[in-house]
């Protein structure tokens, strides 16, 4: 039997989380700021031993792990040769170090952190921005079904664009309003723990392995009544309705612990479920904004996970914003922090946070 994550039981008790209880040392990169990187406001940060990859909308941008310093630009939204159309969730590839966009013509572009093209993988029918390569060579990718009819759930192909085979979709809904096309842009997710491939839909509460061409389940979040429903990308009310419930997002897994992050009302709140005491703990760090894992080491703000390297490190970024409201509301504490967290501006690039796991 595979475990339930209590969600909506965790939710009501959240509670200060300190990183010192999962990690053992969290380390801050403020990034370098000029016109030629200023990331926007929707990102995704993924660090390895040497660089600090962000991603956010139509940019993909390489920093110096050590040092936050603007290395360059990879890619670029366009229409030229080696151009994407949109940049995609989950596209830094830790293994072969590569970053992966969307190109024009049914395609994956797959570059190097030099900027330069690897190769180009087609993919046989539509998928949406959430793919994954699960072994080499081979990739799966997710149809959003932004019809309600369509039959299939998972497309599996390999680098040569040829299909391997589909799992089929069997949940459907109705749209209320004919021909309108629903795109949340974090419909599903895919993460990789010990070479196994999971999957999850957020209008799902099962999160999936993908095993001998199936999905397999290995968890289930109950909401208790606030888990999104398949029924619900039909909706007129789609968006508003979804900010009430339990979203999950950035979710990736360790031997101890299933980390998460709920949306919920327009805030995230980091979370993890304790595998060995088969408890689901949830953040309440701060009132009114993101609610990550607060920094007692050095009693500083909070962050929220989104990744975990191949070195057991997970990370995560504060904007500058929330930064100087920590200032204005602590000068006195502002002069305990290392030198390069005092001097950071609300219109600076993020600072990204690296945190090792104990093991």
């Amino acid at each position: 039997m595979f475990p339930v994550i209590k969600v909506k039981e965790a939710f009501e008790k959240k509670t200060k989380v300190g990183i010192k209880e999962i990690c053992n040392s969290i380390d801050y990169i403020p990034l370098e700021t000029n016109d030629k990187c200023l990331v926007g406001r929707r990102r995704e940060v993924f660090v390895d031993e040497q660089n600090i990859i962000v991603i956010s909308f139509r940019q993909i941008f390489v920093f110096d792990r050590e040092t936050g310093k603007f290395i360059r630009e990879v890619g670029g939204h366009g229409k030229g040769p080696g151009e994407y159309s949109h940049t995609v969730l989950d596209a830094f590839n830790p293994r072969n170090k590569s970053v992966s966009a969307k190109g024009w013509d049914k395609n994956i572009i797959e570059y190097n952190l030099n900027g330069q093209v690897k190769r180009v993988v087609s993919f046989p029918i539509y998928i949406g921005t959430a793919f994954i390569e699960m072994q080499p060579d081979i990739y799966t990718g997710y149809t959003p079904n932004t019809t309600g009819e369509d039959e299939n759930k998972l497309l599996v192909f390999d680098a040569k664009g040829k299909e391997l085979y589909r799992i089929k979709n069997n949940d459907f809904y109705k749209r209320e309003v004919p021909g309108r096309v629903i795109v949340v842009g974090s419909d599903a997710l895919f993460y990789q723990f010990e070479k196994q491939t999971y999957f999850k839909e957020i209008y799902n509460d099962t999160l999936y392995s993908i095993s001998n061409q199936s999905l397999k389940p290995e968890y289930v979040f109950d909401g208790g009544g606030l888990s999104p429903y398949y029924a619900l990308k039909g909706e007129k009310a789609v968006f508003e309705n979804l900010r009430n419930l339990y979203k999950i997002e950035d979710m990736f897994e360790t031997e101890n612990y299933l980390f998460f992050t709920i949306n919920h009302r327009r805030l995230k709140y980091a979370g993890y479920f304790d595998k060995t005491k088969g408890e689901a703990i949830i953040s309440n760090f701060t009132e009114g904004e993101d609610s990550g894992f607060y920094d007692d080491f050095n009693d500083f703000v909070s962050f929220v996970p989104q990744r975990i390297n191949l070195k057991n490190e997970i990370a995560g970024y504060i904007d500058g914003q929330t930064i100087t409201a920590y200032y204005s509301a602590y000068p006195q504490k502002r002069k305990n922090l290392p030198p390069h967290l005092q001097g950071i501006d609300i219109n600076d690039n993020p600072v990204v946070v690296v945190a090792k796991l104990k093991q």
